[in-house]
């Protein structure tokens, strides 16, 4: 997942997951330190790196799966630039782990178990797509999604806020990008449904 926070992506490796975690800063004296921990929905250190890089990548054993609506666990990623023992910034990110992919003839795999997907194609000029909208707002059309049986949203990354997307994360809607690719994917594999 990209954000103006962190840039944070997951690929699951057998009974752990990879994360990549790209800060944004420079570690630009030698008493500079990146440090990044993962927390769990507990708010336990589930794992940690520190480096000068500001690229890191940190295992987690067993991770808990973000399963969509059924389940959308979601870890914290916190990134604090330490210099001489003091935190001078910090950032933070969700994540939701999970392996996501298509199968020509059976169609979306959500982390190996077959998925069948009701989808709705959110227009360039709705609520969503107002980076200044509120979050009340938007929770409010996320609400309205889930309540129509929405489990899947398809959207141009451009016009829409983070907000949102961090909302769609955490409610267990599938945010599907409006690409060429994604579009053959989303008409393949998506049961298109209108909101009700």
């Amino acid at each position: 997942m990209k954000n103006n926070r962190l840039e944070v992506s997951s690929v699951l490796q057998g009974d752990h997951a990879v994360l990549s975690i790209e800060t944004g800063w420079t570690a630009n004296t030698s008493n500079h330190m990146i440090e990044v921990r993962l927390f769990d929905d507990e708010n336990r250190i589930v794992s940690s790196v520190c480096s000068a890089s500001p690229k890191l990548s940190l295992t987690l054993e067993r991770p808990n799966l973000w399963n969509g609506i059924a389940d959308p666990y979601l870890y914290i990623v916190e990134a604090r630039l330490v210099e001489g023992g003091n935190v001078i910034a910090a950032k933070e990110a969700t994540i939701g782990i999970k392996d996501l992919s298509f199968h020509p003839d059976l169609g979306v795999f959500l982390n190996g178990q077959p998925t069948a997907l009701k989808g709705l194609k959110l227009p360039a000029d709705g609520k969503t797509a107002d980076k200044e909208a509120n979050f009340e707002d938007l929770a409010q059309v996320v609400d309205q999604l889930h309540a129509s049986g929405v489990q899947a949203v398809l959207v141009n990354f451009n016009q829409h806020s983070q907000d949102f997307f961090d909302l769609c994360e955490e409610t267990g809607l599938f945010v599907w990008p409006d690409t060429k690719e994604s579009l053959e994917q989303w008409s393949k594999h998506v049961l298109e449904i209108s909101m009700s």
